[in-house]
């Protein structure tokens, strides 16, 4: 795992709201690609986070079998 992956996998699991501030910042791509390379449950504690439009735009550049994975980490509200 790269440093970089591991600060952004810390920050989030300390920091979740505020990872999610991050993730509304930057593009969808960086935010994707970034979800992508988490853990299922822990990608899913920052995008519950976001606002909903964001979440599926981010989703939708996902391979099916990670967005999916996500999506089914994400809390049922």
């Amino acid at each position: 795992m790269s440093a970089e992956l591991d600060l952004a996998r810390r920050f989030i699991e300390d920091h979740p709201a505020d990872a999610a501030l991050v993730l509304e910042q930057v593009s969808y791509g960086e935010a994707a690609s970034l979800l992508a390379q988490l853990d299922p449950l822990l990608a899913s504690r920052a995008v519950g986070r976001i606002s909903a439009s964001r979440a599926v735009d981010c989703l939708k550049l996902l391979e099916n079998e990670k967005a999916a994975g996500l999506l089914e980490r994400l809390p049922l509200e």
